[in-house]
């Protein structure tokens, strides 16, 4: 090195004393610098020792928690080690390369006192749905209530009536003789809403009934059947429901004029005689809709899951 400088120098300072001169500088510059590298690799030497000491003679460990930040919780290129509480004084945090290699962090220490034991799981077997099907209801044992009620017409009756296949159903009561009537009368023995009128003053057919209403003066005998109301459940499960349906404008109820393939037949095919939905039935409510025929028939269309309360006339 001494050579290669001198080489370089001017003239002036390339004689035999510059050279002597410039190898004791050289010689003496390089034993500095060797003597500064060999007291910082001790000092590297005495504090890794010490990292190494305080590592293996700590008397707590330290157990994962929330805000740890152990060896053992930091799977990444650097970690910290962590003191108790009672070592955090004066203690420092050392920061200490983990090679690349490694793949994974070392196991979290677990003390024994918090293992829990593996307990097996209990698998609850959750019971298979079955398909819906159409289940009859319960047999109604009471009979349609039949009566005679008289009546002064000394001016309008106030009835509204819905002419049927089945014959005439009341659709309201309003102010007139009836009313006053059925305010004084046995309440078994008032006009109501859906009760059939079977005869007016002798008159049977539909047509000689609504006239005799209109024309006749004095006393007017109404015979009427109040029938008795059941109620069936229905699960379409995609078919159609299966019915000729026939109401008027002001009515609040719905009859049935013909059964169709579909739901209602096949409900019909396992329900008892009595509770099988016929021709000339009356539905008076879908799913607690009633007095609006428009609205059960939209349920009757889109409901999945239907319940009727339907109506009949004995002998129609």
């Amino acid at each position: 090195l001494s050579q290669r400088v001198t080489m370089l120098l001017p003239p002036k300072h390339s004689g035999p004393r510059a050279r002597v001169r410039h190898e004791r500088l050289f010689t003496s510059t390089a034993l500095r610098c060797w003597s500064l590298l060999t007291v910082a690799a001790g000092c590297w030497s005495l504090t890794h020792r010490a990292t190494t000491f305080v590592w293996l003679t700590s008397s707590r460990s330290c157990y994962p928690s929330a805000s740890c930040t152990c060896p053992s919780q930091l799977p990444s290129a650097m970690f910290n080690c962590c003191c108790t509480e009672d070592d955090t004084e004066g203690a420092e945090l050392i920061a200490v390369d983990v090679h690349d290699s490694l793949e994974e962090a070392p196991p979290v220490y677990e003390p024994e006192s918090q293992k829990e034991e593996a307990k097996p799981e209990l698998v609850k077997e959750e019971p298979k749905e079955e398909p819906k099907t159409n289940e009859p209801a319960p047999q109604v044992s009471a009979g349609p209530h039949t009566f005679e009620i008289s009546v002064v017409k000394d001016g309008p009756l106030g009835i509204m009536l819905d002419i049927k296949v089945a014959g005439v159903n009341v659709v309201r009561v309003s102010a007139g003789c009836v009313q006053t009537y059925n305010a004084k009368a046995d309440p078994d023995k008032c006009l109501e809403k859906f009760d059939y009128i079977v005869d007016i003053n002798g008159k049977t057919s539909c047509k000689s009934m609504l006239g005799e209403v209109t024309e006749c003066k004095g006393t007017v005998t109404l015979k009427v059947v109040r029938p008795v109301p059941w109620t069936v459940k229905l699960v379409k499960n995609g078919k159609p429901f299966g019915a000729g349906l026939s109401f008027e404008k002001d009515s609040v109820s719905i009859e049935v004029t013909e059964i169709r393939d579909g739901t209602l037949k096949e409900f019909n095919a396992s329900a008892s005689p009595d509770l099988q939905i016929k021709p000339f039935d009356s539905i008076i409510k879908v799913n607690g809709i009633g007095d609006s025929p428009n609205q059960m028939i939209e349920a009757l269309k889109t409901l999945p899951e239907l319940e009727l309360t339907v109506i009949r006339l004995p002998g129609a």
